[in-house]
């Protein structure tokens, strides 16, 4: 049986305030949730165990919709040159591996969580998230599949609207032991 994998966006990220350059990271909310779909050949969703999610990972990169670049992720401390002209970056973690959690109608999946994600301007963006998995045997990673989020703002501190609840899909994570951090 040939069993195709997909992400599909469970938690959308609506909006947040822009991060500076210190530690104090502003965190976009709600946060990004992406479960990992597991379909076999009638495209019925199907099971893998545990040990087959421990080779999947999931990346993403910010795209700015006004030039519908992909924006740069990481930035080099060191180089101050470098630090200026990738100030529009996304900070956080933006990698994350596959959580097994129960969903807010008790249901068993396979989650990629993204707590801590933050952006350094104001503009309208989307991610553009990777599912990969990784073969251990050959120290690579192949991608399985893409998706792109809806738009979310970022806005100055000015203009930013106030953060919105935790959502119940946040707080039931949150219950069974994901990153607090998780709005």
């Amino acid at each position: 049986m040939q069993k195709r994998f997909e992400l599909v966006v469970r938690q959308q990220p609506k909006k947040g305030r822009m991060t500076g350059f210190s530690d104090d990271i502003r965190i976009i909310g709600p946060s990004l949730v992406l479960q990992l779909v597991v379909l076999d050949n009638n495209k019925t969703i199907t099971h893998i165990s545990d040990t087959e999610t421990e080779h999947f990972v999931c990346s993403v990169s910010l795209i700015q919709l006004e030039t519908g670049t992909r924006v740069a992720t990481t930035v080099d401390g060191d180089d101050k040159h470098e630090l200026l002209r990738n100030k529009n970056n996304l900070v956080g973690n933006w990698i994350s591996s596959c959580h097994h959690l129960e969903d807010v109608d008790g249901r068993q999946g396979m989650f990629f969580l993204f707590p801590d994600l933050g952006v350094r301007s104001p503009g309208k963006y989307l991610f553009l998230c990777t599912l990969m998995q990784l073969d251990m045997s050959k120290v690579e990673s192949n991608i399985v599949h893409e998706i792109t989020t809806l738009e979310f703002s970022i806005y100055s501190p000015k203009n930013c609207p106030k953060p919105g609840p935790i959502t119940k899909l946040a707080r039931a994570f949150i219950d069974q032991g994901a990153d607090s951090r998780l709005r």
